[in-house]
């Protein structure tokens, strides 16, 4: 009987942590049109947040909600922000790639000044803590933009700002821009062109193709295991 006893208890214990190393965690992807599937013409631009579920075994399920044209503001203004508040749970973990389009003036239905900005961030990130769900801040990608050899940045004190944020929350940051720099400049201008599209005649891009994408999508899993974002880094291929 004693032995019947032991018997179940083990397979209890075996079967309780089974389903523990089995438990799955929600990555909700929230970007622009870097990260976004996007439609243009008869085509679709692959985003990064496309690739990302490469890179993780199946206990990670990304959902990429990333949509072209985002940015703090117009999540906050459409709804789109609470919406995604609504399908969240504890333990989920949320990665923002925002910027690009708060930074460009000319499109007033997205711009933030960079302090409404920091502002808009620091306000999603206490949203999302409030929940138990995990942030992750992502500076933005980094443009085909170069002169005379050298690649120049285009987002301002935005990416300064992601930065900001993520030291004041103590939240983990993967510094996308830094990262990219230091490969396109090992690239340089002529071999770099080989990762985004360019409209014909354009000397600047700063949409990814789908070799782009996927290195991105790569280099942002590296920086996962490197901070050992939990429990993502874990699943990791």
């Amino acid at each position: 009987m004693m032995k019947k006893f032991c018997l179940a208890i083990s397979l209890l214990v075996l079967s309780i942590c089974s389903a523990y190393a089995q438990k799955s965690t929600n990555l909700f992807v929230i970007g622009d049109d870097m990260v976004a599937n996007t439609e243009v013409m008869d085509s679709t631009i692959l985003g990064w947040g496309h690739f990302l579920s490469n890179n993780f075994a199946s206990q990670v399920h990304v959902q990429n909600i990333a949509k072209k044209g985002a940015s703090t503001r117009t999540l906050m203004v459409s709804g789109d922000w609470q919406t995604t508040l609504s399908q969240l749970k504890r333990g989920d973990v949320v990665m923002m790639h925002l910027g690009f389009n708060d930074a460009n003036q000319k499109d007033t239905a997205a711009y933030s000044s960079v302090e409404a900005f920091e502002n808009n961030l620091m306000l999603m990130i206490q949203n999302l803590q409030k929940q138990k769900v995990t942030p992750i801040l992502c500076t933005p990608v980094a443009q085909h933009y170069f002169v005379d050899s050298t690649l120049v940045l285009r987002y301002g004190a935005y990416p300064e700002a992601v930065r900001r944020v993520a030291k004041r929350m103590e939240v983990t940051l993967i510094d996308v821009e830094n990262l990219m720099v230091e490969w396109l400049n090992n690239l340089g201008a002529l071999q770099a062109r080989e990762y985004y599209l360019f409209a014909p005649e354009a000397t600047h891009s700063f949409q990814l193709n789908e070799e782009g994408a996927q290195y991105v999508a790569k280099l942002i899993t590296e920086q996962m295991v490197k901070h050992q974002v939990k429990p993502l880094y874990k699943h990791v291929k």
